[in-house]
C-alpha cells in the first residue's frame, strides 16, 4: 500500500508557518535585546541608533548582575549532573527491558508511566523526599529528574533494534552482561544517547517545577525562574544568553538528532 505525500508546496507552506510561530518571538527579544535601558531623545540619526542598536543591557548584566550569574550556576549545577545521570539511568534500563524476556508489560508500563504529566508526580516525589530529609537540596531535584520514564522508552526504541543473536553470541563467548552494555549497546545505539543528551538537556536546562516544588531557598533556583526579578530592563538580554548554549549545541549537533531521529523511526 502506498503511503500518501502531501504536495511539496504544503510541506513547505507547513514549514514556514511553523518557523514562523517559532522564530517570531526569538526575533522580538533579540530586537528588544538591543534597546537602551535610559531615555535617549531621538532627535537625530546618531540618537535613534544609540537607542534601538544598544549594547547596554548586555553590559549590565555581564557585568553588574552577579544574580544573573549566580542563578546560570545553580541552572549549570542542576542540569549537568541530572542530564548524566539520565543518560546513565535511561541506557541500563533500557538494556534491561531488551534483555528480558517478559518486557512487553513492562515496555506498556513505562509507556503509560511516559504519558503522565510531570506535575502528577511532585507530590509523591516530594513525600518520598521529605522522608529521606532531602527537600530543600539540589539532590531532591537531581534525583526527580534523573530518571524519566520517556527517557527509557525513547532509549529502548533505539535499542530493540539491536539483533538478539549478537547479544547471545557475546554471552555464550563469557562476555558478562556489563561487558555487553557497555562494549556492544552503548557502541550501537550512540546516535540515540546524543539525541537523549540533546532533548533531555533542553528539558532540564529550562526546569522550573522541580525546582519550585524541592527547593526552598531562592539562592538556590534556576535562572528560568529568576527572570521576573532582573531589574533595569534586561531581561531580554538575560533571555537571548540563556538560550545560547542550547541553541550552539541543536546547531552543532542537529545533524546528528536528525539521524538519530530517523534511526529510532527505521
Amino acid at each position: 500500500m502506498n503511503s500518501y505525500k502531501s504536495p511539496k508546496a504544503v510541506q513547505l507552506l507547513t514549514a514556514a508557518i511553523l518557523c514562523l510561530f517559532i522564530l517570531t518571538p526569538v526575533v522580538m527579544a533579540a530586537g528588544l535585546s538591543l534597546k537602551s535601558t535610559l531615555p535617549v531623545r531621538q532627535e537625530n540619526l546618531a540618537a535613534f541608533i544609540e537607542n534601538n542598536f544598544s549594547l547596554r543591557q548586555y553590559q549590565n548584566i555581564m557585568f553588574h548582575n552577579p544574580v544573573y550569574w549566580k542563578a546560570l550556576w545553580n541552572t549549570l549545577w542542576l542540569a549537568l549532573p541530572s542530564v548524566l545521570l539520565t543518560v546513565i539511568f535511561s541506557t541500563l534500563a533500557a538494556y534491561g527491558l531488551i534483555s528480558s524476556r517478559a518486557s512487553h508489560p513492562l515496555v506498556l508500563g513505562y509507556m503509560m508511566l511516559a504519558l503522565l504529566p510531570a506535575q502528577v508526580l511532585l507530590v509523591p516525589n516530594f513525600v518520598a523526599l521529605s522522608g529521606l530529609h532531602l527537600t530543600g537540596s539540589r539532590l531532591a531535584v537531581i534525583l526527580t529528574c534523573c530518571f524519566n520514564p520517556y527517557y527509557v522508552y525513547f532509549v529502548y526504541r533505539f535499542s530493540s533494534g539491536l539483533p538478539a543473536e549478537t547479544l547471545e553470541a557475546a554471552r555464550m563467548e563469557g562476555a558478562g552482561e556489563v561487558q555487553v552494555y557497555r562494549h556492544i549497546v552503548l557502541p550501537q545505539i550512540a546516535p540515540g544517547i546524543l539525541t537523549l543528551v540533546l532533548i533531555a538537556g533542553a528539558d532540564l536546562w529550562n526546569m522550573v517545577e522541580q525546582p519550585l516544588a524541592f527547593l526552598q531557598s531562592p539562592g538556590k533556583f534556576p535562572l528560568a525562574m529568576l527572570f521576573r526579578e532582573l531589574e533595569g530592563g534586561i531581561q531580554y538580554a538575560g533571555s537571548i544568553l540563556f538560550s545560547l548554549p542550547m541553541a550552539v549545541l541543536f546547531l552543532c549537533c542537529g545533524q546528528d538528532l536528525v539521524q538519530g531521529l530517523e534511526g529510532k523511526d527505521a
